[in-house]
């Protein structure tokens, strides 16, 4: 379940699938170490600036303006022992091409 929501909220970001409002309310299910994970997969994969992401940006944007909790608890996510260990050992561009080996890794990792 864990690892689903945390998909779902990726991927609702990254294909427009979900609106801002229902992905608040997954995101708030969600750990902040998580929250910070996701939003950092975003940032990373589709950075400003990149034609290519444009409509993800433009829903980034509108998802953190609209609930700048989110913003809060990435920023407390990004403070936990498991973003060290994730820097330290891993790349995240490796898994731009591998979402499910991310969350599998992650949630795993989350999970321990």
């Amino acid at each position: 379940m864990l690892r689903n929501d945390f998909l779902r909220f990726i991927v609702g970001i990254e294909n427009g699938t979900i609106d801002h409002e229902k992905l608040a309310k997954l995101a708030e299910s969600l750990d902040p170490v998580l929250v910070f994970f996701a939003l950092r997969y975003i940032r990373e994969k589709y950075p400003v600036g990149d034609p290519r992401g444009s409509g993800v940006t433009e829903r980034l944007v509108e998802l953190t303006t609209n609930h700048p909790q989110l913003i809060k608890a990435s920023k407390k996510g990004g403070q936990d022992s498991l973003v060290e260990w994730f820097d330290d050992t891993y790349t995240l561009r490796t898994y731009f091409t591998d979402l499910d080996g991310f969350a599998d890794l992650i949630v795993e990792k989350f999970d321990s």
